[in-house]
């Protein structure tokens, strides 16, 4: 099935494809890709030159960084991605976190909606960082232990950070 027109809406889902990769051998997963990386570049919409990005394995976490304002919510987020209550949140003007905090878990974003399946997800290792704007106006103390952890994670080999989410309290007024 060569027509990229055929597909479902739901093959396209990103939580659809993570669980049909997480059921594949490494072998199958680099054949699919190279078919995809085929169609992509005959169809011109991806370069050339092949890309290797730098890619958590099964055995390394994938290392997940959150940042944002001080009472946004990055605690209660990496709580829901862990899946139980290992850092402390509060709304509040005051920064709860003080230090850069580290946590391993596994995520499973949909063990909620699979009784009686197998859970498909990933091993993570997040930090949770210290708040921007709080009160107590500290940013000129978190920043640079922030900028610090960054370039610490960075330097691993393999690297320790894969990615950054920024977090962002949405209100209606």
């Amino acid at each position: 099935m060569d027509d990229p027109f055929s597909e479902l809406e739901s093959d396209n889902d990103p939580i659809m494809v993570a669980a049909r990769l997480s059921k594949m051998t490494i072998q199958q997963h680099e054949a699919t890709q190279s078919k995809l990386d085929e169609w992509r570049h005959a169809s011109g919409t991806l370069p050339a030159e092949p890309t290797s990005p730098i890619r958590p394995t099964s055995r390394q976490p994938l290392g997940i960084m959150v940042l944002g304002k001080t009472g946004d919510g990055k605690s209660s987020l990496l709580n829901d991605i862990l899946g139980r209550q290992v850092f402390v949140q509060k709304a509040s003007l005051r920064s709860q976190t003080k230090t850069i905090e580290e946590r391993e878990g596994f995520w499973a974003p949909l063990r909620p909606y699979l009784h009686g399946k197998d859970t498909f997800g990933c091993h993570v290792c997040v930090y949770d960082t210290p708040g921007f704007g709080d009160s107590d106006h500290q940013d000129e103390l978190f920043i640079p232990l922030i900028q610090d952890r960054i370039q610490a994670l960075s330097q691993h080999v393999p690297p320790k950070l894969h990615c950054f989410l920024m977090v962002f309290k949405i209100t209606s007024t």
